[in-house]
């Protein structure tokens, strides 16, 4: 959700953003990791997608239950979602580029 969200909605405080913001980066890093396990056991296609079904779903789970200022403390929940999620999906993308670049071609495409 955008800072706007936040502060004309849920009426968070400039602190609280900031720890939302906090939880986000902070999920990426087992998020990083669940991705490259998951990239692993299914291909880095199928990972991506999966975790991009899991972003919208969480995104619109937090659309219809964040509808006011008695559910900030849900905002949270979802950020550390929000962050496993982007920690998941950054690095399957560029794995999921390797994995398209033709044979012999990899350093006109990465450089």
């Amino acid at each position: 959700f955008s800072t706007t969200y936040m502060i004309h909605v849920l009426n968070m405080t400039s602190s609280q953003i900031g720890y939302v913001f906090l939880c986000v980066f902070v999920a990426g890093i087992p998020g990083s990791k669940l991705g490259g396990m998951i990239g692993l056991k299914i291909n880095p296609l199928r990972s991506a997608l999966l975790c991009l079904v899991v972003f919208i779903i969480n995104t619109s789970l937090a659309a219809w239950i964040m509808t006011g200022e008695e559910s900030q403390h849900l905002m949270y929940l979802f950020a550390a979602i929000w962050g496993v999620c982007l920690g998941w999906l950054h690095p399957t993308n560029a794995a999921l580029y390797c994995t398209i670049i033709p044979r012999g071609q990899e350093s006109e495409l990465m450089g």
